[in-house]
């Protein structure tokens, strides 16, 4: 909330009921709140709790600092935020702005005199009428005759796709790792964008095995919505990046929007050219990590090695330490390195919301192949790390008693 991005609308109707403003500052701890929002997409949710204490945001974790928050324990959804507390009379206590994914019912709310002074402040941006403004994808009429129908989807400029039997992308997958974003609604997103139409690609069936596998995520206390687009037939990872939103309904488009742009770099790549061995594919120049030699050669030879968690509950210098401490990566003379283009192999690590589980996956930067993956579990971030350690070890003792490569 450090940005406060806050709009009143105004709306050609009078006469209807408005929830009075209650006095959030001398709202006792351990009061009855409700919460009205539109959790899930489902209008006129209600849930109830209690008001656990008015803070200071500095004392929570990624919220800012130098304003009040309201901590409540009203149950809340995916597409609560911007709901209203209430207190028990009806009274505006505060606007819902998100919880932490750590505990049982850790939300906060912006008190509503801080809202409601926000009109008083200079440097806000005033929109003219709402009136004449169309319908998303409607064609551009003017204000007296609205659309009858929506145009067709345009490709986007430049947009020149393979013939149908020199394609090798033909079906993408969606996955998502995070309760916060369900698989069907990004799927739905990416379906309405503009250019996918365009790019003759479908949705696979049911345990059908897709060229592209999509993955998203949301690592925990974060605002951060992590993509990753992967060529199944080589686990060869094509493209990865992160983008920031407040919920679901505002990540699917933005996630969206990312997604298939990426796809349609590796849909214009023809027959053949994904499967080319390193040096020879062209991936690159379309914006996509072209592919590597075998993933064995890579970890065999390996000298540097890049470590980055995604999750709170663990540093990165925590496995590092950890790895460093192991005879065999001074015996190999492998290095940890602090750049993660200049290593050899790149190790990220996170946790799923809620579980003990600690996920490693071993990637190589230059290629963008996945080396290998693993899963331990452990009560913390130092037993983790041991563990994580361990394993990673093993994978690279395992590389290295293969013979090298003629």
């Amino acid at each position: 909330m450090n940005d406060a991005t806050v709009a009143a609308l105004r709306i050609a109707a009078t006469g209807l009921p408005v929830l009075p403003i209650g006095n959030s500052a001398n709202a006792p701890s351990g009061a009855t709140v409700f919460v009205v929002s539109n959790a899930l997409g489902l209008p006129w949710t209600a849930s109830s709790g209690i008001l656990s204490a008015t803070r200071m945001a500095d004392d929570v974790p990624g919220a800012g600092s130098g304003y009040r928050i309201l901590q409540f324990t009203a149950p809340l959804a995916p597409g609560s935020s911007g709901g209203v507390l209430v207190d028990a009379e009806a009274k505006i206590l505060g606007i819902v702005v998100g919880s932490l994914n750590v505990g049982q019912n850790v939300n906060f709310a912006v008190p509503i005199d801080s809202i409601a002074a926000l009109a008083n402040v200079s440097g806000g941006t005033r929109f003219d009428s709402g009136a004449r403004l169309q319908p998303f994808g409607a064609k551009a009429t003017s204000a007296a005759a609205a659309p009858s129908n929506p145009t067709v989807p345009v490709s986007p400029p430049g947009l020149t796709l393979p013939r149908p039997e020199q394609r090798q992308i033909h079906t993408v997958s969606v996955h998502s790792k995070t309760i916060y974003l369900r698989r069907e609604r990004l799927q739905d997103d990416i379906h309405k964008t503009a250019m996918f139409p365009q790019l003759g690609v479908r949705f696979a069936d049911y345990g059908q095995t897709a060229d592209i596998a999509i993955t998203v995520d949301r690592p925990v206390m974060t605002f951060d919505w992590t993509y990753t687009l992967v060529y199944q037939p080589r686990s060869l990872t094509l493209a990865s990046g992160t983008v920031e939103a407040t919920d679901e309904f505002d990540a699917g488009p933005k996630l969206a929007a990312v997604i298939v742009e990426q796809l349609a770099a590796a849909v214009l790549l023809p027959r053949g050219e994904l499967d080319k061995p390193t040096g020879a594919s062209t991936a690159s120049s379309s914006g996509l990590r072209s592919g590597g030699s075998d993933a064995d050669e890579i970890v065999r030879t390996a000298h540097s090695i890049f470590v980055e968690s995604h999750t709170i509950w663990m540093k990165g210098n925590l496995l590092q330490d950890a790895l460093y401490t192991r005879p065999e990566i001074r015996e190999w003379g492998v290095r940890i390195i602090d750049d993660r283009n200049e290593a050899d192999i790149y190790i990220d690590v996170t946790r799923p919301w809620l579980t003990y589980d600690w996920i490693f996956k071993m990637i190589s930067p230059k290629t963008g192949m996945v080396l290998g993956t693993g899963k331990v579990t452990a009560i913390d971030g130092p037993a983790a790390a041991q563990r994580l350690a361990i394993d990673i070890v093993n994978r690279i003792r395992s590389a290295r008693s293969v013979p090298a490569t003629p």
